[in-house]
């Protein structure tokens, strides 16, 4: 399965509009508020989860959009290795 017929079987949606700055800023504060909770289980977001925040925080790609483009990737490739790689929205 390539990743278009992915894209294609989870369906064409409308694009996910940006988050507006005020919205961004939420999506941060919640992440942060997220990620502190994991840190008390010794666990932390690996480089892909922080990468793909800083994306959406920065405006460049919409929560959702980015969820769709790695669910249709992962069907197509059965991995998440790569991911970010391909993605000319992703701050690395």
């Amino acid at each position: 399965m390539t990743q278009q017929d992915a894209t294609n079987l989870l369906g064409a949606a409308a694009t996910p509009a940006l988050l507006t700055s005020q919205q961004r800023a939420g999506y941060s504060a919640a992440m942060a508020d997220t990620e502190a909770v994991f840190a008390l289980e010794d666990m932390k977001p690996s480089p892909q989860d922080m990468a793909i925040t800083a994306a959406i925080v920065a405006g460049l790609v919409a929560p959702e959009r980015a969820r769709e483009e790695l669910l249709a990737y992962v069907l197509a490739h059965k991995t998440v290795q790569g991911f970010i790689d391909s993605r000319l929205w992703a701050i690395r």
